[in-house]
């Protein structure tokens, strides 16, 4: 099996690279079927690109990207795969700053906790911090 990883930027595809791969998956034949922005769950985040989309605990933690108007974001939305709907995860006034707007960012979970590292936040702004987010539903 052949996995192609590309990069790209702002509709630019800069670099792909082709790996091969130790076993072969199979995918069903099931069609794909929609998930989120169902009437019964009104509430969901603002369309972007630009984000961390990250399985974690339960559920797809999505944080930052940027918006059809250039704007950025810095919060942060889990789609709970047991109740098939959108929450909006809100800091504690006892938390630590949340951290600045971003996107192009990376994220990974850890256990269930989200870590996020650099991105950009405006033309010529490239972060290098690192945060960490309890992720849990």
């Amino acid at each position: 099996m052949r996995i192609f990883l590309c990069l790209g930027r702002w509709g630019w595809l800069l670099a792909c690279l082709v790996v091969q791969a130790a076993s072969e998956v199979t995918l069903p034949d099931a069609p794909w079927r929609q998930l989120g922005r169902t009437p019964s769950s009104a509430a969901a985040p603002f369309a972007r690109g630009g984000h961390s989309a990250t399985y974690c605990d339960g559920g797809l933690v999505v944080f930052g990207g940027r918006g059809p108007s250039g704007e950025l974001y810095n919060d942060v939305w889990r789609w709970d795969l047991a109740s098939a709907a959108w929450a909006r995860m809100v800091l504690s006034a006892a938390s630590e700053a949340a951290p600045r707007a971003r996107a192009f960012h990376s994220a990974v979970c850890a256990g269930s906790e989200l870590l996020v590292f650099g991105g950009s936040c405006g033309t010529e702004c490239v972060l290098e911090d690192i945060y960490q987010l309890a992720a849990a539903g």
